[in-house]
């Protein structure tokens, strides 16, 4: 309804507008008023889970994709999917000691436990 009233009065740049507020209301306040409520949070907690968290994880990936882009001069599907690995692999460490509480890594422990009891005992038959 927005894009409507705003294409009226400026054009294309109104349908974007009119995408654009709804979106920033949702994201900006709806949606963490409703994630406070919902898991009895407080705002220092949700900005910190949701936020700085994920940004600290974020940060080294950002290192090491700055350094492959620096440092590699003749890219190859190869080397590509070497730096694939890399910064998956980062990401999944630093994801794992930063951004997960105590409960969720032993649970993540228990499931890989079990992958790789299933994965020998595939092995054995």
């Amino acid at each position: 309804m927005l894009s409507i009233i705003l294409v009226r009065k400026i054009g294309l740049v109104g349908v974007a507008w009119g995408t654009v507020i709804p979106h920033a209301i949702s994201t900006a306040i709806i949606l963490p008023a409703y994630t406070l409520r919902t898991l009895k949070m407080s705002w220092p907690d949700y900005i910190a889970r949701a936020f700085v968290r994920p940004v600290i994880c974020a940060a080294p990936i950002v290192g090491v994709c700055y350094m492959f882009s620096v440092a590699v001069q003749n890219p190859s599907w190869i080397l590509f999917g070497g730096e694939v690995i890399v910064v998956g692999v980062i990401f999944g460490i630093t994801s794992y000691l930063v951004c997960l509480t105590e409960e969720q890594r032993s649970i993540v422990l228990d499931k890989v436990r079990m992958l790789m009891r299933r994965a020998q005992a595939v092995g054995e038959t």
